[in-house]
């Protein structure tokens, strides 16, 4: 851990949850209400003292699930992430996507971050929503998927985002691709003018060697052999994730946390 002193790059924070219990009493993000949203989002950044805001895609495109129509429109593909497709392919939800991110500038005093599930694992969750469990899986569907993902980033080209974190959760070393299957993904953020950022909390920075489509890992460890730029993914701390030098770090506040010791923890970052 870093001391916070010399803090070296930006702290992202993840709180999405705890904001959620502490702002909007366990409701879900407002995400088709502007004005709601605006509001939580200015709320939330003030909250937690974020260097950066980030925006939780996969969430806010989830929020559609609620549409019987785009259920049944996902449920009629049967062929590798075409469910996903589908989710991404709904007007409603691609027009609500660049409301969401054009609010999320207007109301933050800090950058626009906006995460994504990674393609492989996006596809398996829309499979899963769409009650699809028996999809096949593989490096033909994290690639299909890929291409589907940065299609929907079209739209986003002309919004103010800072950087694009393809989030791979929990996946373990053994299980994650080789990071050319972001390609697609890299391709679009690059012709946006976006870095891209891999985040893994269950394996190291770099677990895969260096890419040209990654400007940034921040991962659970840090890496084995100096590839790039890296910084870390930890809980609530005095002490922020270490990193290289500017490097972006993540910091997870649980939803269950005290306010007073969030309170506390952040401004000793400063």
């Amino acid at each position: 851990m870093t001391d916070t002193t010399e803090k070296p790059g930006p702290i992202w924070v993840d709180a999405d949850e705890y904001c959620r219990r502490t702002l909007l009493g366990g409701a879900p993000i407002p995400w088709a209400d502007s004005g709601e949203l605006a509001s939580f989002v200015s709320r939330s950044a003030a909250l937690t003292r974020t260097d950066a805001v980030l925006i939780d895609l996969g969430a806010a495109w989830s929020s559609r699930l609620a549409d019987p129509v785009v259920l049944a429109a996902m449920a009629r593909q049967t062929r590798r992430a075409r469910p996903l497709r589908a989710l991404l392919d709904d007007p409603t939800g691609r027009a609500l996507i660049v409301d969401v991110l054009s609010t999320a500038a207007a109301a933050a005093r800090v950058p626009v971050v906006i995460t994504l599930p990674a393609p492989g694992r996006w596809a398996r969750l829309a499979a899963v929503a769409a009650r699809l469990d028996d999809q096949p899986s593989g490096d033909d569907t994290a690639e299909a998927a890929a291409m589907y993902i940065a299609a929907s980033l079209g739209d986003l080209s002309g919004q103010d985002i800072a950087a694009l974190v393809v989030d791979e959760g929990r996946t373990a070393t053994e299980d994650l691709p080789d990071p050319a299957a972001y390609g697609p993904i890299a391709n679009a953020a690059d012709h946006a003018g976006w870095p891209v950022v891999v985040r893994t909390d269950g394996a190291p920075c770099w677990s895969r060697g260096p890419s040209p489509a990654v400007a940034t890992w921040i991962g659970a460890t840090p890496p084995d052999e100096a590839h790039g730029d890296w910084g870390l993914v930890g809980d609530l701390s005095n002490a922020v994730p270490d990193g290289s030098p500017a490097a972006p770090r993540i910091v997870r506040i649980p939803s269950h946390a005290d306010p007073g010791d969030v309170t506390a923890t952040v401004r000793s970052w400063k």
